[in-house]
């Protein structure tokens, strides 16, 4: 299997074609800057900040005596930069227009949530190649 047969399988490349016969689907890209914080490793995962101040896990029990889930390492003696959020005013603002067009309940779908997850539609079941 090639790369490009793979990549067939994204959703951006097959739904045009079939949108008739599936579910109303909004395409949105996903900027730079975020891609680039997503894969940054050098620290915590931090939520984006949300424009209209809305909790991302609204449901969830606080629990003011809970310790933070993560430290922050000190500097060698220098102040430590606090670590800021990234904020996607106009990517959220896209999804909450497409989510409000659907009637206010979506489910997301990604490409793929891990390499790993595509390896199904692979023949030999692996991401890797074989030679023939």
């Amino acid at each position: 299997m090639k790369v490009e047969d793979v990549n067939r399988c994204q959703i951006q490349e097959w739904y045009p074609r079939f949108k008739l016969v599936s579910i109303r689907t909004f395409i949105h890209e996903l900027p730079e800057s975020f891609v680039q914080y997503l894969l940054d490793d050098s620290g915590p995962f931090l939520l984006p900040v949300s424009i209209s101040n809305e909790d991302a896990f609204p449901n969830r029990i606080h629990n003011p005596e809970e310790k933070e889930d993560y430290q922050v390492s000190e500097g060698s003696g220098d102040e430590a930069e606090p670590l800021s959020p990234p904020s996607l005013p106009e990517l959220e603002l896209k999804i909450k227009e497409s989510i409000e067009t659907l009637g206010g309940a979506i489910f997301p779908k990604l490409n793929w949530s891990a390499p790993k997850d595509s390896a199904w539609i692979s023949t030999w079941e692996e991401l890797e190649q074989k030679p023939r």
